[in-house]
């Protein structure tokens, strides 16, 4: 079998990967997250000076984890971030926005348990 070619990948270009292994990541857990995960090392690679021996499976072992949770947490911070915007636009009260914040934090929760109940 031959050596395959090995890509640089992300913003800085720390993450080496062959076509054939994107490939197989994207097949294995979705383009979305297997583009953030690489964004995610990439990143990780760059500020902490880390060395994986195999960048592919540094992905596989531990950073699909990392990019799972920090993907699942997305839909709730841009909901807040959105409530907090109309809230300074309608110019609530501290009392009135920590009300709306907990009623949309209720409704989110609500949400969550319904997908993982169905």
């Amino acid at each position: 079998m031959s050596k395959q070619e090995m890509n640089k990948r992300g913003q800085h270009g720390n993450v080496l990967l062959s076509d054939q292994e994107v490939e197989k990541l994207e097949k294995d857990f979705g383009k979305e997250v297997t583009a953030v995960a690489i964004d995610f090392l990439d990143k990780y690679i760059e500020e902490k000076d880390y060395k994986p021996t195999n960048h592919n499976l540094a992905i596989r072992k531990w950073v699909v984890d990392a990019v799972k949770g920090e993907l699942a947490e997305r839909p709730r911070r841009e909901m807040v971030d959105k409530v907090v915007e109309l809230l300074i636009e309608n110019d609530l009260s501290i009392r009135e926005a920590i009300c709306v914040l907990n009623n949309t934090i209720e409704k989110l929760n609500d949400l969550a348990r319904s997908k993982k109940i169905g």
